[in-house]
């Protein structure tokens, strides 16, 4: 969520729904659905229409969604998706996203060098 708040996605149906908890006037909490929700037809190919959450990142605000051509990811600020995976059956695996960035150092070898950017 935004503020860091706690959300939660379902799937009802082809729609994709954001929920997120909320602190009402009372002082009570409970679960409040966002605007946004996602109709996943048009986004996904509609030959093998049963779709799974698989998975979730923070960082880039995406979902992994799994269906039986295989799994798409979903950014949900901008909504666009990509074919990750592809394949003939279905497969439900769990996706734990993963980032990996390499900061170029000074070393090379056994030999210090000046790098010129």
């Amino acid at each position: 969520m935004e503020d860091g708040g706690l959300g939660l996605a379902a799937l009802s149906g082809l729609t994709v729904q954001l929920w997120e908890r909320k602190l009402n006037c009372d002082g009570v909490v409970g679960w409040v659905l966002l605007q946004k929700t996602i109709p996943l037809e048009g986004l996904l190919p509609s030959t093998k229409p049963l779709v799974f959450i698989v998975g979730y990142d923070e960082d880039t605000n995406a979902i992994v969604l799994s269906t039986g051509i295989g799994n798409f990811m979903i950014q949900l600020d901008s909504m666009q998706i990509k074919h990750i995976i592809k394949r003939n059956d279905m497969c439900i695996d769990m996706f734990y996203p993963y980032h990996n960035f390499y900061t170029a150092g000074r070393g090379v070898g056994w030999k210090w060098v000046e790098l010129e950017l």
